[in-house]
């Protein structure tokens, strides 16, 4: 049961001195796995009075049984989504966070993978006197 996701990047046209740069990276395609492998944080923004969502990791394992999926549920501030965007000053740094990602998701693939590799079976006796290892 191999797992494989794709990644779609989007980047805004370029203009020269331009101080901001931006791209859309969303996962698409996912096989055995879901999509939503991006993990964003909800704060309040206390001087607009808002809240605001901010890329904070791609998942691990574990983040994806454990974090909602497209808004935060009860005390977490955590959840997951398929699509991030991200701003930064030069393109150059778009470029290397995008690879980190890039590297990051095949990591999650890889301990998804891993996941399948079970040991072989321990069976043990319960019984009112112990328990043992047959």
């Amino acid at each position: 049961m191999a797992r494989s996701i794709k990644l779609s990047r989007q980047s805004a046209v370029r203009i020269p001195h331009n101080g901001a740069h931006k791209i859309v990276v969303e996962a698409v395609d996912a096989v055995n796995m879901p999509s939503e492998i991006f993990v964003k944080q909800r704060l309040r923004n206390f001087a607009k009075d808002t809240f605001e969502d901010s890329f904070a990791a791609i998942c691990s394992p574990a983040q994806l049984e454990d974090l909602p999926v497209n808004s935060p549920e009860g005390k977490i501030s955590y959840f997951r989504v398929s699509r991030v965007e991200l701003v930064a000053n030069t393109p150059e740094l778009l470029d290397r966070i995008f690879d980190s990602m890039l590297y990051e998701v095949q990591k999650l693939v890889i301990d998804l993978n891993a996941i399948d590799n079970l040991e072989p079976a321990e069976v043990y006796m319960v019984t009112a006197s112990g328990v043992t290892l047959e």
